[in-house]
């Protein structure tokens, strides 16, 4: 019952991997989906937890990389999983006292990427944490927008979605960077 190794990227930089991204490239290495990944998690651990059984749902899902109950409790389910702690770094959680309640209104409610960051990280890109932050808009390293629609379809994308890869598009299951730029 221990969770394959799989290691957040970008821990202690500007560049860290946000939670909602790292569900995804566990649930990929997993097998799973990435809902049916923590949940089943939670359950494998016995840790009772109404915010990740009914929290993760749609547009709910923008708030895993936040400050709020759910991300606590997904970071906690994967620290125990993964019998290391830390994960917490991977959403707001340390921010909660400076953000407050107005957390919620500071996330994207979709999935942002830069397409020349992923494009950079080759085999396996990830999904960064400031690109979860509703002001960026822009890539700070590339200077171009990030991109938040598949450019096939033009669907918005979740954070957290049915295909374990984060960079597929959830409507029409196309790869997003293989399109993008």
């Amino acid at each position: 019952r221990r969770l394959r190794p799989v290691r957040a990227l970008g821990v202690g930089t500007g560049q860290v991997e946000s939670l909602t991204g790292f569900v995804h490239r566990l649930a990929h290495h997993h097998a799973m989906r990435p809902l049916e990944f923590v949940r089943t998690m939670a359950e494998a651990f016995g840790i009772e937890s109404k915010a990740v059984r009914y929290g993760l749902q749609g547009q709910a899902s923008y708030s895993v990389n936040g400050t709020n109950q759910l991300a606590e409790e997904v970071a906690r389910v994967l620290d125990i999983a993964a019998r290391e702690p830390g994960h917490r770094r991977l959403a707001f959680l340390g921010c909660r006292d400076l953000f407050g309640r107005y957390a919620r209104t500071l996330l994207a409610h979709r999935l942002a990427w830069c397409p020349q960051c992923c494009e950079e990280d080759g085999a396996e890109p990830y999904h960064r944490l400031l690109w979860a932050v509703r002001a960026v808009q822009v890539c700070p390293k590339h200077k171009v927008d990030l991109s938040d629609v598949c450019p096939r379809c033009g669907s918005p994308q979740n954070l957290l979605r049915r295909h374990p890869v984060w960079y597929h598009c959830s409507t029409c299951g196309v790869n997003l960077l293989a399109l993008d730029g």
